[in-house]
């Protein structure tokens, strides 16, 4: 693979439908610099070393036919894959997770049957994790680390995080959302800190959250209403935990 700092690079980010449909967006510049010139046969040359054919229409800025290279990479919705348009055909490409970071080839063989099925409310769960890292540029009013006691006692926000997120005694619930799910969670305050109600057990299911993961909440419009990017346990780190532990 030739060395891509040298190429025409681009983003494409993954929708649901663009998954389904394995195919990938080019931008409109591109499309219109080079869109005449293209092949409809185009090759795309992986870091990691497989080539994957694809298929491009003239009059269309997809690329399509790539829901095996999505399956084999287990690319999701707002996945973001980097195309590096070297001339011709050939395309260099590198693939990021929501979390803004290049992901992990694989290197076993590719399964056919190995197509990841990503349902709404896992489709807005990696849409507001992509849009902490490319919109809120990893600002949020507070990083929430889960431990293992917060399923036990409900004891989920100390005075210290209420305090950093603006809330006070007399604040009697919040509101945790994706994009469209929403979860209202009552509050019941002792000595300053707030014990989250019963909803917080079906947040915690319907998100798939566990002992070690963080949560990074940030403000919406609406008051006491806070967008939730979740961070799984195997990508936190110490850059993080700067808003806080519990």
């Amino acid at each position: 693979m030739a060395n891509d700092r040298t190429e025409l690079g681009m983003i494409c980010l993954i929708s649901g439908s663009d998954y389904e449909k394995g195919q990938l967006r080019l931008a409109s510049p591109f499309y219109c610099e080079y869109g005449d010139n293209l092949p409809e046969k185009l090759v795309l040359h992986v870091i990691s070393g497989p080539i994957w054919e694809a298929n491009f229409t003239l009059g269309s800025l997809y690329i399509e036919g790539l829901k095996p290279m999505m399956s084999y990479y287990c690319l999701r919705p707002y996945h973001m894959v980097v195309l590096y348009y070297v001339g011709g055909a050939e395309f260099n490409v590198r693939f990021y997770t929501p979390y803004a970071v290049e992901m992990k080839y694989p290197t076993a063989e590719y399964d056919s049957q190995s197509d990841v099925i990503c349902s709404s409310l896992e489709e807005e769960k990696l849409c507001s994790t992509y849009h902490f890292n490319a919109v809120h540029n990893f600002v949020g009013v507070y990083n929430l680390h889960i431990e293992s006691d917060q399923f036990v006692t409900n004891k989920v926000l100390s005075g210290y995080a209420c305090d950093k997120i603006g809330l006070s005694p007399s604040v009697k619930s919040i509101r945790l959302c994706f994009e469209d799910h929403e979860w209202r969670i009552r509050l019941k305050w002792v000595d300053g800190d707030a014990l989250f109600g019963k909803t917080w057990y079906d947040f915690v299911e319907a998100a798939k959250v566990v002992d070690g993961d963080l949560l990074a909440l940030y403000k919406t419009g609406s008051r006491f209403k806070f967008k939730v990017s979740v961070f799984d346990k195997n990508t936190v780190c110490d850059e993080y935990l700067g808003g806080g532990i519990l």
